[in-house]
């Protein structure tokens, strides 16, 4: 007979084993460390006490993490992440995790539950649908391939450096946006802020920098950008894409869990030479009090 935890309930070895075996066989090495795991529910702010793990007598078999917090009123819920031990993926055990997590959205008065998951992970998209999710937009990943940067001459935007609070506070900030791509959840984050002509804050971009250990290489991956603006949209989303990806320096330019329905910018990238790496359904599910 399966039973469940909280993950804080648990050890951080079963919680490890937990997440390792479940991602066994997964589209990327998800195997992580004890620190690294950690550090990753602590960078997601993603919760040991609404994170469940399903258990066979004393063997830790499966997990859901998942993380809750609320955005401009409305109380979300994220599932950074559902594994089965390989053995056990015929046994309905990531059911009875999914059934134990919506539980605890009610209970915790959660009013949308969002994930992503790979567009070809068919039979994981067909268990949250089952559970009542429905895909509203498609993410996708991507790395510059044939960098080609598109300058901009005479621009009527001017560009500034930001804080944090600067980019959560405008009214389009897009806090329906991946849970992994708000600020609150990139560590090192920098902001680039967009202004018209009349000094007004038109658009915006979240990326970060860091050096590959290995490849001793800069990475500069895009986690959000956003632009509230009529005709000039495209020139401006070409003006912050500038201000992010330098185009005179040598590095490795990525962008991160980009909504397919923000189409301009998608277009922008293309036209960059970014080309898509991963793409990935996003889901959403009302959760009725």
């Amino acid at each position: 007979m399966f039973t469940m935890k909280r993950l804080a309930d648990c050890t951080i070895t079963e919680a490890v084993q937990a997440w390792n075996e479940g991602f066994e066989g997964y589209y990327f090495d998800m195997k992580m460390t004890p620190d690294s795991f950690l550090k990753r529910l602590g960078t997601y702010g993603l919760s040991a006490t609404h994170s469940v793990v399903a258990f066979d007598g004393d063997q830790p078999i499966g997990l859901v993490v998942n993380g809750i917090r609320t955005a401009k009123g409305i109380k979300l819920a994220y599932n950074g992440g559902t594994g089965v031990k390989m053995s056990y993926r015929n046994d309905g055990v990531g059911q009875l995790l999914m059934d134990e997590v919506l539980a605890i959205y009610q209970r915790e008065n959660v009013q949308l539950a969002t994930l992503e998951a790979i567009k070809e992970n068919e039979r994981a998209i067909s268990l949250y649908k089952k559970k009542g999710y429905e895909i509203v937009d498609y993410v996708d990943h991507y790395q510059a391939m044939n960098f080609t940067p598109i300058i901009v001459a005479d621009s009527p935007y001017t560009y500034t450096n930001a804080y944090k609070w600067e980019i959560t506070s405008l009214d389009f900030y897009n806090e329906r946006a991946p849970w992994q791509t708000q600020c609150d959840h990139i560590p090192d984050a920098q902001y680039v802020l967009a202004k018209d002509e009349r000094g007004e804050v038109v658009g915006y971009a979240v990326y970060r920098s860091a050096v590959d250990p290995h490849k001793k290489k800069l990475i500069t991956t895009l986690m959000q950008c956003e632009v509230n603006e009529g005709n000039g949209q495209r020139t401006c989303y070409d003006g912050l894409l500038t201000q992010v990806f330098h185009p005179s320096k040598e590095m490795i330019r990525l962008a991160a869990c980009i909504q397919q329905s923000n189409e301009t910018l998608a277009k922008a990238l293309a036209d960059w030479g970014f080309e898509r790496t991963v793409e990935q359904v996003y889901m959403t599910k009302a959760i009725s009090s």
